[in-house]
């Protein structure tokens, strides 16, 4: 790696800012907006549409996605194009790392950001925190190099993109008193030139207004902060537990090797450079400045967990980096390794499937148990047989590919399958739009040769809906029927009655769905991870079509 050209090692980082972006876009659309997220998209469109809308928490995601349906259209996946193209150059984070870090581990480092499940996952939503969080990081590294002309702007902007802003200012927080308590490092506040002051100034301005273009911004900045000192827990809110679980299920070889990486970090810390034993200390004290942020705040929604990844990730590619280069005895235990432990996950997969208390289960425990202690007479053989260092290198190379597997498959989950197995998206997703809109459409041809002809009358309140029929031009929203109308379509909630005056036959759909969490027992937590079979909470709402558009009803 010390061998690559400066000219090579930035191709390389160009490539993986491409597959990053590929991984963020492809079928970028293809699930519904969910309540939150049509929230913004609606407030973007009203922006759009030169309305002056109230905007939330997260003032220029919801500017700038309005000029991307200003030059695309205003579609699902376009209302998730800002974050997914934030997402993309989340890579480019590591680059400044590179000298502190390592070429090597910054290049996994940027790996990590790109392929990571959860960022991958939370880039394709529409009120994400990845904008945020990839302002607030990059602002971040530049204070640390002391570039405040540029880090002052982007913390500037990174306020107006949500409160996950204001979690990354605990982190940082909550390091500054570590470091000043246990590191030895003396707190000194920025000296903020003319020139910085006026860059951050401006900065607020140009984007609080959108470049003079919707000066509504601008009214909103402070909103992020309201949103994140508020009171209450909120639907995408998760426990400690279920934030470790979180953590856990989709990113295994970053917590894992991170943990390795603290524990090499700590023993280089009497062995090493001063300058580099001052990096090791500054990259602990992040982690644990980030898990401290994490278990202290109270709401701890899920999306806040995006703050935690490049954390443990440093500390992860630090440790990987750090992985000896395999001898012949140690490649092939590694092979062995790799497969006993896929040999573990199989029968974790027959122990999730069988009755309780069988013995088909009781003999899966049994089965993995016996691995595990094949695994460590192999280890302790090739040690006795050739040295100890090739029997662990063995091992970690062995157990590093298989849990790189177990990361890939986590990413496939949490970017393409349905949402409502998945818990990075924090809020109920919305299994059966589609169907709903086809219907819909499917009714409008049958009575008026057009898709978009039938008139629609919305009686549930509901964002999502109302994003869903936003082309419709026949689509109304109601809390109330209108005196008199009798629309040729309604949708109400599961329990509400049809509209009165005309006689409807209605059809439920299910608009809202999330897995219950936390799971009853190991069974239940292996069925999910296995093939996400869990309990779904959901809610359903109901089509209602007049009766006399079916085809032989009288008219």
């Amino acid at each position: 790696m010390e061998r690559l050209s400066q000219k090579s090692e930035r191709l390389l980082y160009g490539v993986i800012v491409l597959a990053a972006l590929s991984v963020r876009l492809a079928a970028l659309g293809n699930a519904p907006l969910s309540a939150q997220e049509a929230k913004l998209a609606l407030t973007a469109l009203e922006a759009a549409k030169r309305a002056h809308p109230v905007f939330g928490a997260r003032p220029a995601l919801a500017a700038f996605t309005s000029l991307a349906f200003l030059l695309f259209g205003s579609t699902d996946a376009i209302a998730r194009l800002v974050p997914a193209l934030a997402g993309g150059l989340l890579p480019l984070l590591a680059w400044p790392l590179r000298r502190r870090l390592g070429r090597l581990a910054a290049l996994f480092f940027a790996c990590a950001l790109a392929f990571d499940p959860g960022l991958v996952a939370l880039s394709r939503v529409a009120n994400s925190p990845i904008p945020a969080l990839l302002l607030g990081m990059g602002a971040f590294l530049l204070a640390v190099d002391n570039r405040w002309e540029y880090a002052l702007p982007l913390g500037v902007l990174a306020v107006l993109f949500g409160p996950s802003f204001w979690f990354g200012a605990l982190i940082l927080l909550i390091a500054s008193l570590l470091a000043w308590a246990f590191g030895g490092v003396r707190l000194r506040l920025p000296r903020l030139s003319k020139r910085v002051v006026e860059g951050g100034f401006w900065t607020l301005v140009l984007v609080g207004t959108l470049f003079y273009w919707s000066p509504g911004v601008l009214g909103a900045a402070l909103n992020s902060l309201v949103s994140f000192v508020s009171v209450g827990r909120g639907a995408d809110s998760v426990s400690a537990f279920e934030a470790v679980f979180i953590l856990l299920a989709y990113s295994p070889l970053a917590v894992g090797a991170a943990l390795v990486g603290l524990f090499l970090a700590w023993r280089a810390q009497f062995g090493e450079l001063p300058e580099h034993r001052r990096w090791l200390r500054g990259m602990l004290i992040f982690l644990a400045s980030a898990l401290i942020a994490l278990f202290v705040y109270p709401l701890r929604p899920v999306v806040f967990l995006a703050w935690v990844l490049p954390a443990l990730w440093l500390a992860a590619a630090w440790a990987l980096s750090r992985l000896p280069k395999p001898s012949t005895a140690a490649s092939v235990h590694a092979v062995l390794i790799f497969l006993l432990f896929s040999f573990v996950l199989l029968n974790a997969f027959g122990f999730a499937n069988s009755f309780a208390g069988s013995k088909v289960a009781t003999a899966r425990l049994v089965l993995i148990a016996l691995t595990f202690l094949l695994m460590l007479a192999a280890t302790a053989l090739l040690a006795w047989g050739w040295t100890l260092d090739e029997a662990l290198s063995g091992f970690a190379w062995g157990a590093v590919v298989f849990v790189l597997v177990l990361n890939v498959s986590a990413l496939y989950r949490a970017a393409y399958a349905p949402r409502p197995r998945e818990f990075w998206y924090g809020e109920p997703a919305s299994p059966n739009v589609r169907l709903l809109q086809r219907t819909v459409a499917d009714f409008g041809n049958w009575v008026h040769g057009r898709a978009d002809t039938l008139t629609l009358l919305d009686l549930t309140n509901s964002p999502a809906l109302a994003w869903d029929f936003h082309n419709l031009h026949t689509y109304k929203a109601s809390v109330f029927t209108p005196p008199r109308a009798k629309p040729e379509a309604a949708i109400t909630a599961r329990n509400a009655q049809p509209p009165k005056g005309a006689a409807y036959t209605g059809q439920d759909f299910s608009v809202a769905a999330r897995t219950v969490f936390p799971f009853a027992n190991l069974r239940e937590a292996v069925k999910w991870l296995a093939f996400r079979q869990s309990t779904l909470e959901s809610r359903s709402d109901v089509l209602w079509i007049r009766n006399d558009l079916f085809a032989g009803a009288k008219k």
